[in-house]
């Protein structure tokens, strides 16, 4: 996993010697290797994800996509009003963490911004620690996110699509809210994901058959699990 992670010089060294060890293919696997053998690779990421989360260890966080000159707007003011992906209960369960994949896809697009039609750098992805002094998410529940793209596969276990079919619907899934952070930004700003570092999940894949769409989906799922390991590792927790 590469070096990452703009928060407290202090934090990321600690951080950075207690990495979340997961698979992260490189560019060329996802256009041309094999799915097979991809999709075993995201299980066994999906695997050690999994001890966390049923540990449950981790700080209520929210996820915030910003495009670059926003992201560093607010790194320079130390506030921010925000719209997050969030969760309010922790139930340390198999599903949970497949929302999970779901609020980590959520701030993609607005971490990407104008990015994708190449008019400036793309921003990132701020993690917030929203725990308050009773260890409860402070925001209000807004309303749930709405389904991402994660459709299911035919090489996925019966046990895999179930859990996947349920993330079509938005009552399964977590949620998104808004908050406005001025007194506790330096608190709660726990670094947040440079896009730059992980352009090998934008890059065009060239395949124009039904095996190119495919190949988007189980990167789009690679990439759901990066966002979260990196999260979990600002959030400074480790497997």
């Amino acid at each position: 996993m590469s070096e990452f992670g703009r928060g407290n010089p202090e934090q990321n060294r600690e951080i950075n010697t207690r990495s979340i060890q997961i698979d992260s293919p490189e560019f060329a696997e996802f256009e041309s290797g094999d799915m097979r053998d991809l999709v075993k690779r995201w299980r066994q990421n999906h695997a050690v994800l999994l001890p966390i989360i049923r540990r449950g260890d981790f700080p209520f966080f929210g996820l915030h996509g910003t495009t670059r000159s926003n992201l560093d707007k607010m790194i320079q003011t130390q506030e921010a009003n925000v719209e997050m992906a969030t969760f309010y209960k922790k139930n340390r369960s198999e599903r949970f963490l497949y929302q999970l994949y779901v609020a980590g896809l959520y701030p993609v697009p607005y971490a990407m911004g104008q990015a994708a039609y190449r008019e400036q750098s793309p921003g990132g992805i701020i993690v917030f620690n929203l725990n308050d002094k009773e260890g409860k998410n402070f925001t209000f529940e807004w309303e749930h996110l709405r389904p991402a793209s994660f459709p299911g596969l035919t090489y996925d276990t019966a046990k895999e699509g179930r859990f996947i079919e349920s993330l079509g619907r938005r009552e399964g899934l977590l949620y998104r809210t808004k908050q406005d952070i001025k007194e506790s930004f330096a608190e709660r700003f726990k670094g947040y994901i440079d896009m730059n570092d992980l352009s090998k999940y934008h890059q065009e894949i060239s395949k124009e058959d039904l095996t190119g769409l495919v190949r988007v989906i189980i990167r789009r799922r690679f990439l759901a699990q990066e966002i979260i390991a990196r999260a979990l590792e600002l959030l400074g927790k480790q497997s």
